[in-house]
């Protein structure tokens, strides 16, 4: 079990500015991104070379669920200009789906050296070098992002699943308490309640046999 990626939305797939482009403003979520997407089809065959263009195929892709699309729409933006740090966040997370650990860790690096107090490069940081299981790069990507944001409860709930990872049941328990405090997402929540009642449960017994 492990968290997700953390990303900041996208302002046209949220609508904004955008109802012109559409004759029903009440289509769902997913229909209207498939329009947008649509739309940047187009004007992709009559432009190579327009950042905006990739970077609405990219997020439109990534929206759903067309991870190597998106990377490959990423990597023609970033060819374009690669000083954004949210549209590098965004990559990322198509590497994060894809398995490309490595990469995405790299293109996170790269996030951070435009945006170096971004919690949100961090926490990602941590996520992905969780998953390559490296979990001394994982803990102190995620104390970075505390630092930089300690009323995220996402960054508790993935220092308490690095904690567990590390057998600091005490650390674990503590950090998921902070979770359950600061956080509405029950889908997070089901996930790791029983870890937390059975870590829950060793550290009142061994506080009995103390």
């Amino acid at each position: 079990v492990h968290g997700d990626f953390w990303q900041k939305p996208k302002y046209h797939l949220l609508g904004n500015g955008c109802q012109k482009c559409f004759a029903t403003p009440k289509s769902s979520t997913e229909e209207f991104i498939k329009k947008a997407r649509a739309i940047y089809t187009k004007l992709l065959d009559k432009t190579t070379d327009d950042y905006r263009v990739y970077i609405g195929l990219a997020d439109t892709s990534l929206a759903l669920g067309m991870y190597t699309y998106a990377k490959d729409y990423y990597e023609q933006a970033v060819q374009l200009d690669n000083t954004n740090s949210s549209v590098l966040i965004c990559y990322a997370q198509a590497l994060f789906e894809l398995k490309e650990y490595e990469t995405a860790n790299a293109v996170l690096d790269k996030a951070l050296e435009h945006d170096e107090n971004n919690a949100m490069i961090y926490y990602n940081k941590a996520l992905v070098n969780f998953e390559l299981k490296n979990s001394d790069a994982s803990l102190e990507n995620i104390n970075k992002a505390l630092y930089l944001n300690e009323s995220e409860a996402n960054n508790y709930y993935l220092l308490g699943l690095i904690l567990d990872s590390k057998e600091d049941s005490k650390g674990a328990v503590e950090a998921w308490e902070k979770f359950f405090e600061l956080s509405n997402d029950d889908n997070l929540k089901a996930r790791i309640i029983d870890r937390f009642k059975q870590l829950q449960s060793l550290e009142i017994q061994k506080i009995i046999q103390e």
